[in-house]
């Protein structure tokens, strides 16, 4: 697990492997941080989770594309030009990005 340093960034997990992609933001080792970023992605889905989540699209350069602030429950959703997903729980999610935000981390 590696994490990113707090500099106004929500505490992320890495997701940048085939299995910790896949199981996303599900899995309980990522509870203890803010949300999880998924390296490469470029679609989400929210089937089983128990609440909606906020979901930033973000390009190569850490820009942010297309915000779902929030993504309800039992939904998809792609995002072309995306390189990565930012993936926040709703109760933790400050600071609030937006479309053309650049994410430095």
């Amino acid at each position: 697990m590696k994490r990113i340093d707090n500099n106004g960034i929500p505490d992320l997990y890495i997701a940048d492997t085939f299995f910790k992609r896949l199981r996303g933001i599900f899995p309980k080792a990522t509870k203890t941080y803010d949300g999880v970023w998924i390296k490469p992605c470029n679609s989400v889905h929210t089937f089983a989770l128990s609440d909606s989540i906020n979901v930033y699209f973000i390009d190569n350069n850490n820009f942010v594309i297309k915000a779902l602030i929030p993504m309800k429950m039992n939904r998809a959703a792609f995002c072309f030009g995306a390189s990565s997903v930012i993936e926040v729980y709703s109760d933790r999610s400050s600071p609030i990005w937006k479309v053309g935000d650049k994410i430095d981390v």
